[in-house]
């Protein structure tokens, strides 16, 4: 059973989860990655000491190839399924199942 404070937690998973969901149904019926964003890692405060931040660069991918759409599914999988090992820990008896 969750723990009441463990609910907004589980809240956000579920949103998370579905909108994974979501995009594996679009790749998986022809749907494509048209935009993708890298993030930089997080800041080192002893080396960005009076340095500009890096910031994120959205990536517009015209006619991405296979591949790129593969790995994409394989990332969106992964992750859906440690969502539902994440929910199971959480204590959520009826989560969604692995992909």
């Amino acid at each position: 059973m969750v723990a009441y404070n463990d609910v907004p937690q589980v809240n956000l998973l579920y949103q998370e989860q579905a909108r994974i969901d979501q995009a594996i149904t679009m790749l998986d019926t022809g749907g494509t990655v048209n935009s993708f964003n890298v993030a930089p890692p997080p800041p080192d405060p002893e080396v960005m000491m009076g340095q500009q931040p890096m910031a994120a660069v959205m990536i517009e991918t015209a006619a991405p190839s296979p591949a790129l759409l593969a790995e994409a599914r394989a990332a969106l999988v992964a992750r859906h399924n440690a969502i539902t090992d994440e929910l199971i820990a959480l204590g959520v008896t009826a989560s969604p199942p692995t992909r």
